[in-house]
């Protein structure tokens, strides 16, 4: 079955005034549109599949709007007066656009790492009531030392000498040819009693070149 979801989410933008009876408020919406089919077999569709997104502009364009704050009664929204384009949308975005479906993820097997916000919350707050009343860090006046930093018990567990990492060294890459398997690296070709070194007839000449024949990757990792 084909199926359509679309999250609105109200975001403020400014306002026409002081805060005070009468001012008007504005916002931005965003829209995120979630495309899919309950069949996992099915991997692409055409936008055809979805009539409302091949002429957006003049689907929208329709819509009334409220808005509604914390549970309260719903508030007529007026939009602003922009000229919607269905020319430049539909240039855009055809019938026969491909749309992958959405998949959705389940990360029920996946090891989550998280933390309260709460609890982080709690304590950031005591530790800068503390600072700004208690004597012994400083009572507002001064910042407490480290010493009483590192020896309250609310802080022992995070109030720790840290070692910074090493600085970076990038590796080195001019490492000359690499030859791979057990070919010896070619000596010089005088090495072998001939002082010019130039002998095309002795077959040393081939077994020097085996490693850049049989598998050097040297040269394509300069």
């Amino acid at each position: 079955m084909i199926k359509q979801t679309i999250t609105w989410t109200a975001l403020p933008k400014s306002s026409n005034g002081p805060k005070q009876s009468g001012t008007e408020l504005r916002l931005s919406v965003f829209v995120a549109p979630r495309l899919w089919n309950d069949d996992s077999t099915v991997t692409t569709m055409p936008l055809s599949d979805f009539p409302d997104w091949l002429d957006w502009p003049a689907l929208i364009g329709q819509a009334s709007w409220q808005v509604q704050f914390e549970g309260g009664p719903s508030l007529q929204a007026t939009p602003e007066s922009v000229t919607l384009r269905s020319d430049l949308w539909q240039a855009l975005f055809k019938s026969t656009t491909t749309v992958r479906p959405f998949v959705f993820e389940d990360p029920s097997g996946r090891d989550i790492h998280s933390f309260s916000a709460a609890t982080i919350h709690d304590s950031i707050k005591a530790i800068y009531q503390q600072a700004g009343t208690d004597p012994t860090w400083g009572g507002g006046t001064d910042l407490p030392g480290r010493g009483i930093l590192a020896e309250d018990p609310n802080l022992i567990d995070i109030a720790r000498p840290v070692e910074p990492l090493p600085p970076w060294e990038p590796p080195v890459t001019d490492r000359g040819p690499v030859f791979v398997g057990e070919e010896e690296e070619p000596s010089d070709p005088g090495d072998d009693g001939d002082p010019d070194g130039d002998d095309d007839d002795q077959p040393g000449d081939d077994d020097a070149l085996a490693g850049c024949r049989q598998g050097c990757f040297g040269c394509l990792l300069l």
